[in-house]
């Protein structure tokens, strides 16, 4: 297992919550692009039992007290069973970032009967919305993403996580490649100096990379780095800022990175996460 410092990296930039239903449910559609909702999502039951039906896939049936994690925009059903439905709360997450959206699997049910950590975040939650005192909805969202870290810890201390980019933190060779990644963003990386860095030649090092993460090192590192300018620009930092910090000589550089990873211009995407409440 990695140690506190590389598994800290994992959630160094923690996905947002926000609640958008709390009550009894019978029937509900998510994750649907025509719907608009593009985002993964956490539901949370109380009571009852529902099923989670998803295209091509047998129908899941989730038993209350449970956390269910889509933490990806996938289109799913959720219908309460028995006529009595059930009693949940659902929240929207914002994108994963690397190295935990390549970790977490699309479909995650926990049952809180077996987790102690998570039932007293949970039944917080289920507190304030009945309580509906004041703030509660702000206080909600950040339980929420509270919630979201200490389900991550009950799955890698259950060892429930798997992944290559797992293996190569705690690999002798790969594991200060990513530390050093993470960690400075900005610099001009090349495969040559990561490969020096692993006490690797540049072929031996990239092809242990590929096989062990599952993708090219650069790429990695372009994910990251996509990665670290979001968090920087939904801060309000401008554009031209963003682009030095994570390693890019000019915006234009940049702009043109961030396009293709994002669908969208660096200011068209922070105009659009800054004016969300």
């Amino acid at each position: 297992m990695p140690n506190a410092s590389l598994l800290n990296q994992l959630l160094r930039f923690t996905p947002t919550a926000r609640m958008f239903f709390s009550g009894n449910l019978c029937t509900l559609t998510q994750g649907s692009e025509a719907d608009g909702l593009k985002q993964g999502t956490m539901h949370l039951l109380s009571r009852g039992e529902l099923q989670l039906t998803r295209k091509g896939f047998a129908p899941l049936n989730v038993r209350a007290p449970s956390v269910l994690l889509l933490p990806r925009a996938l289109e799913h059903w959720l219908q309460g069973s028995g006529p009595q439905g059930v009693d949940l709360m659902c929240a929207t997450l914002s994108e994963l970032a690397p190295p935990l959206d390549m970790i977490l699997p699309d479909v995650t049910v926990i049952d809180l009967t077996a987790t102690s950590s998570l039932q007293r975040p949970v039944e917080l939650l289920f507190e304030e919305a009945e309580a509906r005192a004041f703030g509660y909805r702000a206080a909600i969202d950040r339980l929420l993403q509270y919630t979201f870290v200490v389900l991550v810890r009950h799955l890698i201390d259950r060892q429930l996580l798997s992944g290559g980019v797992l293996e190569a933190m705690v690999d002798s060779r790969l594991g200060v490649v990513l530390s050093m990644l993470h960690e400075s963003p900005e610099h001009d990386w090349t495969l040559d100096s990561m490969a020096e860095l692993a006490h690797l030649s540049r072929s031996a090092f990239a092809l242990r990379f590929v096989q062990v993460v599952g993708i090219p090192p650069l790429t990695y590192l372009t994910h990251w780095r996509m990665a670290v300018a979001r968090n920087l620009l939904a801060q309000g930092q401008a554009v031209k800022a963003v682009a030095s910090q994570v390693g890019y000589g000019n915006a234009t550089a940049f702009a043109r990175a961030f396009q293709r990873a994002s669908g969208q211009s660096p200011s068209a995407w922070q105009m659009e996460h800054l004016s969300q409440p």
